[in-house]
């Protein structure tokens, strides 16, 4: 009975021990003196390793400290223990894409989260928004140092690329049309199994990166270049004029000829009947054979409003410019006009909460400590036994 009481006491003083040990790791952490904390959470780990809010703290400490491999090690235990914790997802992720491992940071931070925390949710967002902006600026740019080794590879067959379609007049409503477009053009092509579509944001990171002009991108020489930097074989180039008349052509980057041409012409108000008509033209051009399914899905409109439609073009081209306060003041015009626009919609939702003052970052190790100078140790209690 005495050696019961011993060990009852002897595991209550542990107890205590541990939690003082953790309290002070946690104001250390409050305090950001990370590498400090960090020695007192694992000693406190030691005692007690089922402490998930403890060994989330410590993933953080390595993640603030530049120790990416233990911070990635520490936020998975957690992860495995309790899958939707929601602080664990955020820092995870930020801890892969400060390892360039972008999709592996956007698949975390997609998972469902056991509890809503307001700022972490709101943090998760906004920092998906960056990545899927950043990443495709850090791929134009590793795409253009490794341009020579790219020369001599071949193209993905069935991967295609589509372009803003160049506008023969001065006129803004064509700007906006060439914009929107393409980008209705670039969603509907994904609806064809035999096609890979690469996306509109990674073409306008490139092009944007090569300082091309709007001339420069369908110039018959820029344009195979590329295609090779994107790794696709297909080229959707043209031109627009008049009412709404559409010159199209699928170029072949290897090839650098087009395999064939369409002219498709429509009202203004019937622009939504475009995309299916390129798309099927396109697809003869091509010999893929569209299922009926594929024509139902090819034929669905986006919107039929076709100043929602212009809107949206505005808001793209705004989106290209960097402009992210103008571009999602326009995808708000454009739902405004019709509220079940989708593309609309997923504009908005990508530059909702960014500020005015928002710069997209292009390396990954600046945009992390940026978001970790911003996030601090949101809503986590530091200090909180």
């Amino acid at each position: 009975m005495k050696r019961a009481i011993l060990l009852i006491t002897a595991l209550s003083f542990v107890s205590v021990l541990g939690c003082k040990t953790t309290h002070t790791a946690n104001a250390k952490l409050d305090q950001g003196k990370y590498g400090e904390a960090i020695p007192l959470y694992t000693a406190s780990l030691a005692e007690n390793p089922e402490d998930v809010e403890a060994r989330t703290r410590l993933g953080f400490a390595y993640l603030k400290t530049g120790r990416l491999d233990e911070a990635v090690v520490e936020l998975t235990q957690v992860l495995t223990a309790e899958p939707g914790e929601p602080f664990a997802i955020l820092y995870l992720g930020q801890a892969l894409l400060n390892k360039d491992k972008f999709d592996d940071a956007l698949a975390v931070w997609n998972r469902p989260r056991s509890s809503q925390v307001a700022d972490v949710e709101k943090e998760i967002k906004r920092q998906k928004s960056h990545l899927l902006i950043s990443r495709n600026q850090y791929i134009a740019q590793k795409a253009l140092k490794e341009e020579k080794a790219l020369q001599t590879a071949r193209p993905n067959d069935r991967t295609i690329a589509v372009f803003d379609f160049y506008p023969l007049s001065a006129n803004g409503t064509l700007k906006a049309i060439q914009k929107g477009l393409a980008a209705m053009l670039t969603t509907d092509l994904t609806k064809v199994n035999a096609l890979n579509v690469i996306e509109r944001m990674q073409l306008q990171a490139l092009v944007k990166e090569m300082a091309l002009g709007q001339a420069g991108i369908v110039d018959a020489g820029t344009a195979p270049r590329l295609g090779r930097l994107l790794r696709a074989e297909l080229l959707l180039v043209g031109n627009i004029s008049g009412n709404i008349e559409i010159s199209a052509s699928v170029a072949s980057t290897s090839a650098e000829a087009a395999k064939g041409s369409t002219s498709v012409a429509v009202e203004k108000t019937a622009f939504y009947k475009l995309p299916p008509l390129i798309i099927r033209d396109v697809a003869k051009i091509l010999n893929i054979p569209l299922s009926e399914e594929e024509k139902r899905q090819i034929g669905i409109p986006h919107t039929k409003s076709f100043a929602a439609f212009i809107f949206y073009g505005e808001a793209i081209d705004a989106l290209d410019a960097g402009e992210y306060k103008k571009a999602k003041d326009l995808f708000a015009s454009a739902l405004k006009e019709d509220p079940n626009f989708g593309l609309a919609q997923a504009g908005f939702d990508l530059v909702a909460d960014f500020s005015d003052d928002d710069e997209m970052i292009v390396a990954p190790t600046v945009m992390l400590n940026e978001m970790l100078h911003r996030s601090g140790t949101i809503g986590m209690g530091m200090g909180d036994d």
